[in-house]
This record gives structure tokens, sequence and C-alpha cells, in this order.
């Protein structure tokens, strides 16, 4: 059965953890393998979270996210994917997060999301942490 076309409208998403807390500098959605059926527009958020939380409170249908104390970020606004390659995107936003939330419009085949930055230092000593002041981002085509 097929889906309707609201359904289609629709984004979908994947809540992603960082290994370590972390500032985002670039990313890259891979959409190989995927031509003519790779999603046309892929949107990233994220957050800091320095405690455990409930993975429902993560979700945007979650019945109050005020209550949940996560707050998104956009670090990539909804930016274009090519059909069976890379795209990589440059990140602006300085903030520490902890988690990645990748929104795909519509329904499509993603391979891979490639993250590129760096971890910051925990306590005390972010508050002394400045972001470096020229970053690059490199993907192989």
């Amino acid at each position: 059965m097929g889906e309707s076309s609201s359904s289609r409208a629709r984004s979908r998403l994947v809540v992603v953890r960082l290994g370590v807390p972390g500032v985002v500098h670039g990313v890259n959605v891979d959409t190989r393998h995927f031509n003519g059926n790779q999603p046309e527009a892929a949107s990233i958020e994220g957050c800091f979270i320095d405690a455990d939380v409930d993975v429902e409170a993560l979700s945007p249908d979650y019945p109050n996210p005020s209550n949940s104390g996560v707050v998104w970020r956009e670090l990539l606004p909804s930016s274009p994917l090519g059909p069976n390659c890379s795209n990589p995107y440059a990140v602006e936003d300085n903030s520490r997060v902890t988690h990645l939330r990748l929104h795909i419009y519509p329904d499509g085949g993603v391979a891979r999301l490639r993250v590129y930055g760096g971890r910051v230092p925990i306590g005390r000593r972010w508050q002394a942490w400045r972001p470096p002041v020229t970053r690059s981002i490199w993907c192989r085509p």
C-alpha cells in the first residue's frame, strides 16, 4: 500500500549521540548508491545534554518539549542533496553539542552522515576555551 501525499511531505529524522561533547565544524550527508530515491534536502540540529535524558524527550513528538529541558539549535538549515554523491556543508555555529538530529525532506536514502569537528573541554575549562579562528572542511569526492 502506498503512502499518502501528506505522509510523503513530512520529514524523517534520526538522533545521533556523539562520543564526546564537541563543536561541529562541518557535516557530509552522503547519498551514495541512492540515485533517484535520495531525499531532496536535509537539515541538522544540535543540543547539549549534560545528564542522561529519556530518548523519548529528544523526539519532536514529545508531549511537552519545554518540560524535557532539551533545547535544539539549528546547525544546518534545510540544504539540497544531490543524488549518488557526497554533500559537504560547513557549520558556522560554535555551540557545544552532545546530540545531533538529522532531518531529511521527504523520505529517502542516506548512506552515511559524517560529522567533522573537535571535542571541547568539560567543566571549568570550557569557560576559557575559544573556537579556532580558521576552520576547513575536507571531504573526498
